[in-house]
């Protein structure tokens, strides 16, 4: 992936984000920064690279991944996702931490070579950290707890050079509801954005209204004591809503089993919130209620889920068949799910997910020949590119 060079990077199109373009344009780089953005003339006494017809896009935002599971690949979902979860826990068991963070850094190569940028990684054994910190890509780290054991961890803010560090819940029917509030408190309290899966299974919902004996008994195998858990609820997300977790620096993950009442009240408390239609697609045979989410304003961004899920960590490969399942829509907001949307979702929207002034200089370069660059590039993502 070649270094931003500094000076002039011109092109016929310069894709600022999916709603605005301007054509025959330039950016100034100085300092790994974009200084100015521009059309027509350039500006006389500084270096020049051209990139002819092509366009310059924002680098990819990846809102959600599990890098620690990509020494693992692709686990068996026959039998449904709850026999998914034990399988990936006995799989991730034979591996130990120096095959699963080599899984880590070619997980973190493939993807910064696809164009991804920046990300949102959950992590459960502590082994992504560094080797995301090593490899350049922005964003945010976070470490998620399971059960009711307290872990002494404590959010610290993103840096030029380190992602933010942030805490995660693993979701209201395995993280218990006390051990929730006092993460999403300690989220609060460093202005960090609190992540959790959500709505994201059939038993997981059925859990939370009382009628899911066999996970009740994975938890009390697992020595997770969720007698005292306010339960039953209406859905995860209503239950969530009781315990005041919900607000706009939440970031809601896969709402597959998210009804319209539920999306509603992520709507009036300003939820952020991450689609992976791959993953969910293959763990569960079906796809978010998107349509709703529109009308409702929100506005969802993009992840991969793990390489346990989804064949690929590639954000082109998600926004393409994001494209596909979900043709409607419009191709600015599909990617700008793929790029701006994730980098407001993990509050790194001042460095990420437009080609603005003050941003990185992080940028794709791309086919954009005919006059509708960002719909060919949902249509097709061509990668000619990446600079970072």
């Amino acid at each position: 992936m070649p270094e931003v060079c500094e000076g002039i990077h011109r092109a016929r199109h310069v894709v600022l984000d999916g709603d605005r373009v301007m054509e025959n344009a330039w950016l100034h780089v100085e300092g790994g920064r974009i200084l100015d953005v521009g059309r027509g003339r350039i500006p006389s006494g500084l270096a020049v690279t051209d990139h002819g017809e092509r366009g310059l896009f924002p680098c990819f935002v990846n809102a959600h991944t599990h890098l620690e599971l990509s020494t693992l690949g692709l686990v068996d979902a026959e039998g449904g996702f709850e026999k998914w979860v034990q399988r990936l826990m006995e799989a991730r068991s034979g591996f130990g931490s120096e095959e699963l963070i080599l899984g880590v850094q070619e997980a973190l190569s493939a993807m910064k070579a696809g164009g991804t940028m920046a990300l949102g990684d959950v992590t459960t054994l502590g082994l992504s950290e560094e080797a995301i910190y090593s490899s350049g890509l922005g964003g945010i780290v976070f470490h998620e707890s399971v059960g009711n054991h307290r872990q002494e961890v404590l959010p610290r803010k993103g840096s030029e050079k380190r992602p933010g560090f942030s805490l995660a819940g693993h979701g209201p029917h395995s993280t218990g509801p006390a051990l929730l509030r006092e993460l999403k408190q300690k989220t609060r309290d460093h202005g960090l954005p609190f992540s959790i899966h959500l709505a994201e299974s059939f038993g997981e919902r059925a859990f939370v209204r009382g009628d899911n004996p066999a996970w009740a008994s994975f938890l009390d195998q697992r020595g997770v004591d969720h007698g005292g858990w306010p339960l039953p609820a209406d859905s995860p997300v209503r239950y969530l809503d009781t315990l005041g977790i919900l607000d706009p620096a939440t970031l809601c993950v896969h709402l597959v089993y998210a009804d319209i009442t539920d999306i509603r009240i992520l709507a009036q408390r300003g939820c952020a919130v991450c689609l992976c239609p791959r993953s969910n697609i293959y763990l569960h045979g079906m796809l978010p209620d998107l349509g709703s989410m529109v009308a409702e304003g929100i506005r969802p961004c993009l992840g991969t889920d793990s390489l346990a899920s989804t064949p690929s960590l590639s954000m082109a490969h998600e926004l393409l068949f994001a494209a596909k399942r979900w043709s409607w829509l419009d191709p600015a907001f599909l990617f700008n799910m793929a790029s701006l949307y994730g980098a407001e979702a993990l509050g790194i929207d001042m460095d990420y997910g437009s080609l603005t002034p003050g941003k990185r200089a992080c940028f794709l370069v791309a086919e954009a020949g005919g006059h509708q660059p960002v719909a060919d590039f949902v249509a097709l993502p061509e990668i000619y590119e990446v600079y970072g």
